[in-house]
């Protein structure tokens, strides 16, 4: 007999209930076209539960029918088990009460206007029709809706032995620039998780990310062009991570670990590992995941900088980079049913970091004319730590089964101290002609409140308005101090030194229409109206910046549907993207003894329009074409000083950004009929750089590709292969070089589908890259960096408990995630 894991059961019961909601859409309609009529108002209510322990069911579907089973109306019960409906039609005949899994039962009665009550009904098991549901109920690995690309990881095999961040590269159209940043189609997103704004960017983002293990996670949610519901911040768009909850009674949840081993580096050996807890009683739904992770890595950089007339002058820098980072994560809450239209819940989570940067023997020779003219060794030690509080307060009332309003209140805060420690030698070239030393002190933290109301009601029958108000306001403050060694004391510098707070608060209000016109089209449009007013404070400098704009946020989606087989989209966004926190800050970091990376207090936010169409045919074949131009773009611009031989790197806007370009998916294409498995997505596209001050104007192309093979063999064993391949991307004064990823993965399961043994591989090419090079007047500056992230995961998981999913019910804040650690 086939097996059948329990997330094939979640998936199931999710089609089910929306097969049940269509049936209630079409009883009320059916009903509202009877009043005309003569009424027979029966009220029929009962219970439902289980037949072996008696416990109740909820959610088991109730429907009237006539002699011909046309159903005339219908509910489901609650989580009490409870039903009521009225049974309004004189050509009702039978009640029939079915739940997945379970045998249907089917009472028959006349309609009359008297009280029809069943008191309690018994549902019988059915092992047989449960295995025939599951196997019907195969979800594909990737689907196109009206408004999102929807990733289901639940049942990835390299997702058993992957973290969030690691899952969240392998999706279509996803890479991660030099500074850990998640781009969708070269652009930057903002990453939720559970609806929820992470507020992350860089390595902090990467640290949450890694937290979360791939066992945890259910789907991922990918949307270009996000309705006017969701904040307008993210060029690129949002990413959505949705992690699995349950709504069955009792105790559900997993237990997973997984060893990490590199083949180049025997330093880098690490683990990790989960627990997830999910408990449900008649009135509450409880949940907390602990996770923990140890990864020590080895890192090498060449940085490479020609400048001068014909490029005469070069500096060679080699930096071995060795780090570790630890992090422990604890997130829980719980959602309280108050009664059938009233519920209240909480969300909580702490993150606790740290990361060790060891740079023992950083290089630096400087050229001329290929005559060696210097030379400098540095050491550079960081230690940073990181504490992350996250906690959400909602209420939701339930006007109806469509209308509902939520109130959500949000808090977080972030504290990152960090301490950092170089010594440069100077020599000319090989004689050895001074040295100094120094450490910083830096110190920052961020607070974020936040409060939103959202609402929605049907519309006209077939549609769905919402609409809502937020306010979040930031505060956030840095603190550095530099101390140079000086007979050896350590002396504070007061011009290196830097304090700089910045104060920021948005207000935003929205309106959202959807509707269904026919059987073919559909539409989804809405407006968001933003106001923001910001206050940066450079006390160092006696500098302040201040910001009070109001900016309009269109959208559009289009959706035609000519036949069952074939789908079209079309779809236009306005968006912005606000500057991360730390590309505000002034204060310097240093990455090797001549390059410095520094943030600015006057850096305007980027904004962009976004225009697609997209065609898709059943579920396999999904092509479009897209259009994107970017105004006051944010990159790093490079400033050499030739005279002392130091670089600069500042944030800046440069200009526009514009894409033009297509997309190619298949999805889930069965080469071999519920054996073999192909995907593949490709997206094609040209690039146009125009910076403002006219010092560059330059177009080029971007490719990203990837493909894969998933195979079902005998004896519960799945293998899933996937490679990436990453084209030349220019961005401003950055170009990107090619790079290509390979992974694969094996998973067998034991038993009966409870437990699964997994192993992976990641790069197996062994590209470590991408490469970067940076050119502007008469300055080249290349990066390559060999990111020793070949490796192979060992992944054992255990589950307990019945898998299946119900949602939180509110929708978090929407504040733009701009902490970048």
């Amino acid at each position: 007999m086939e097996k059948h894991t329990a997330g094939d059961l979640e998936n199931t019961c999710i089609m089910k209930r929306k097969y049940t909601l269509l049936i209630l859409l079409l009883s009320v309609f059916y009903i509202q076209n009877s009043l005309y009529a003569k009424s027979y108002s029966t009220d029929i209510k009962g219970i439902i539960t289980e037949k072996i322990n008696k416990a109740p069911l909820p959610y088991a579907t109730i429907t009237v029918v006539d002699s011909e089973d046309k159903v005339l109306t219908g509910t489901t019960s609650g989580d009490n088990g409870e039903f009521a409906l009225n049974a309004l039609n004189k050509d009702a005949r039978r009640i029939k009460i079915s739940f997945i899994g379970f045998k249907d039962l089917i009472l028959d009665f006349t309609a009359s206007e008297a009280l029809l009550d069943l008191g309690t009904l018994e549902l019988e098991a059915d092992n047989e029709s449960l295995a025939a549901s599951i196997i019907t109920a195969k979800v594909p690995f990737v689907e196109h809706k009206l408004d999102k690309v929807i990733v289901n990881i639940s049942e990835s095999v390299i997702a058993k032995t992957s973290n969030g961040y690691e899952i969240l590269r392998k999706s279509p159209g996803v890479t991660v620039d030099k500074d850990g940043n998640i781009l969708l189609n070269g652009q930057r997103v903002e990453i939720w998780i559970d609806g929820r704004p992470s507020r992350m960017n860089g390595t902090q983002l990467e640290t949450m990310l890694s937290s979360l293990d791939g066992t945890t996670l259910d789907k991922i949610e990918i949307m270009q062009h996000p309705s006017a519901k969701f904040d307008a911040s993210g060029s690129g768009g949002i990413i959505n991570i949705k992690t699995k909850k349950n709504f069955i009674k009792g105790l559900y949840g997993n237990v997973s670990a997984t060893y990490i081993m590199n083949p180049d580096a025997n330093l880098y050996n690490g683990a990790r590992g989960s627990v997830n807890l999910n408990y449900r009683s008649k009135k509450a739904n409880t949940y907390i995941t602990y996770s923990s992770k140890y990864l020590p890595s080895i890192n090498k950089f060449e940085n490479i900088n020609k400048y001068g007339d014909n490029y005469d002058m070069e500096q060679y820098s080699i930096s071995n980079l060795q780090s570790t980072s630890k992090s422990n994560m604890i997130r829980g809450g719980s959602d309280l049913y108050i009664n059938k239209k009233n519920t209240v819940g909480f969300l909580a989570s702490i993150l606790s970091s740290s990361w060790t940067y060891d740079s023992k023997n950083i290089v630096t020779d400087t050229y001329d004319k290929t005559i060696h003219i210097a030379q400098t060794k540095s050491k550079i030690i960081q230690k940073e730590n990181s504490t992350n509080f996250d906690a959400n307060l909602y209420y939701t009332h339930n006007f109806s089964d469509a209308s509902d309003i939520t109130l959500n209140f949000d808090y977080i805060y972030f504290d990152s101290p960090s301490k950092m420690y170089q010594s440069n030698s100077f020599f000319d070239p090989k004689v050895l002609i001074g040295c100094n030393a120094f450490k910083t002190e830096q110190k920052q933290y961020i607070n974020i409140a936040s409060a939103k109301i959202d609402y929605k009601t049907p519309f006209l029958k077939k549609g769905m308005f919402e609409a809502g108000i937020k306010w979040s306001q930031t505060f956030t403050g840095n603190n550095m101090k530099q101390l140079d060694s000086t007979n050896k004391e350590y002396i504070e510098n007061t011009a290196q030194s830097n304090l700089f707070d910045y104060d920021e608060g948005i207000g935003a209000a929205y309106m959202s229409l959807s509707y269904q016109i026919n059987k073919k089209w559909s539409v989804m449009g809405g407006l968001r109206a933003e106001y923001t007013k910001a206050k940066g404070d450079w006390i160092s400098s006696d500098t302040t910046t201040k910001d009070n704009y109001i900016n309009l946020f269109p959208s559009l989606t289009v959706g035609y549907s000519p036949s069952d087989n074939w789908k079209v989209y079309l779809s236009y966004t306005y968006r912005v993207r606000r500057p991360n926190f730390d590309n505000l800050n002034p204060f310097a970091r240093y990455i090797d003894a001549n390059t410095i990376l520094t943030g600015n207090p006057k850096l305007k936010p980027e904004y962009t329009h976004k225009s697609s169409a997209l065609i898709s045919y059943k579920s396999y074949l999904n092509v479009g074409i897209f259009y994107q131009r970017t105004e006051k773009l944010i990159i790093q611009d490079p400033i050499f000083n030739p005279a002392t031989g130091y670089k600069n790197i500042i944030y800046t806007n440069f200009g526009s950004y514009s894409l033009i370009g297509g997309v190619v998916s298949v999805t889930e294409l069965p080469v071999i009929k519920d054996k073999l498995f192909f995907n593949a997505n490709g997206i094609f596209s040209k690039a146009s750089n125009k910076s403002d001050s006219k010092d560059l104007t330059q177009n080029g192309t971007y490719i990203s590709v990837s493909g894969g093979l998933t195979a079902t063999l005998p004896w519960d064993i799945k293998i899933e292969s996937t490679i990436n391949y990453q084209g030349n991307m220019q961005v401003g004064y950055m170009s990107l070089d090619p790079m290509w990823i390979l992974y694969t993965g094996v998973k067998k399961s034991f038993l009966k589908g409870k437990a699964s043994f997994s192993i992976s591989m990641d790069d197996i090419l062994n590209q470590r890259g991408p490469n970067v090079k940076m050119t502007k007047d008469n300055t080249e500056l290349t990066i390559n960096q060999y990111q020793y992230i070949r490796s192979i995961k060992f992944g054992l998981t255990y589950k307990f408990g019945t898998a299946q999913a119900k949602r939180r019910t509110n929708q978090r804040d929407d504040t733009s995630s701009r902490v970048n650690k």
